[in-house]
């Protein structure tokens, strides 16, 4: 089993007449099963997504807790040119919930909870030659 540890720190001194200096360091027990890879992800329409994380997969019934079902999401779009977009989506059960707008650059790093083997993260491009993206995939134990 791994560990994940997480670090929010927010920092100003010239925001307001009061500094600011908050802290936050968590740690997570993942799995050792780490699902990741790189890949090309094309423009398509809303009706036929590329799914990166399966509910048929990450879902399990006999799993009980807080933690039941959960599972980390890492997802960086490695494009280096400006406009080439990600977006990530939730599918419940054919309900889409766009999640995050990802630019060249950026990354999102966040938990999903899978509510049924039907559940999926999608993902969708806007560029026709594909625009290149990092996952990784873990289940919270």
């Amino acid at each position: 089993m791994g560990t994940l540890t997480t670090k929010l720190s927010i920092r100003s001194s010239n925001v307001s007449r009061n500094r600011i200096s908050q802290r936050h360091d968590r740690l997570f027990n993942v799995e050792d099963r780490i699902d990741n890879g790189v890949r090309i992800i094309k423009t398509n329409s809303i009706n036929s997504p590329t799914t990166l994380a399966d509910g048929a997969e990450y879902y399990d019934s006999g799993e009980s807790g807080d933690l039941a079902n959960q599972v980390y999401l890492f997802i960086r779009n490695v494009s280096k040119t400006y406009k080439k977009t990600i977006t990530v989506v939730f599918n419940k059960n054919g309900t889409r919930d766009d999640v995050a707008l990802l630019n060249n650059g950026e990354f999102i790093f966040m938990p999903w909870k899978c509510d049924a083997s039907t559940d999926k993260v999608e993902v969708f491009s806007n560029d026709t030659n594909g625009v290149k993206i990092e996952y990784l995939i873990s289940p919270m134990r």
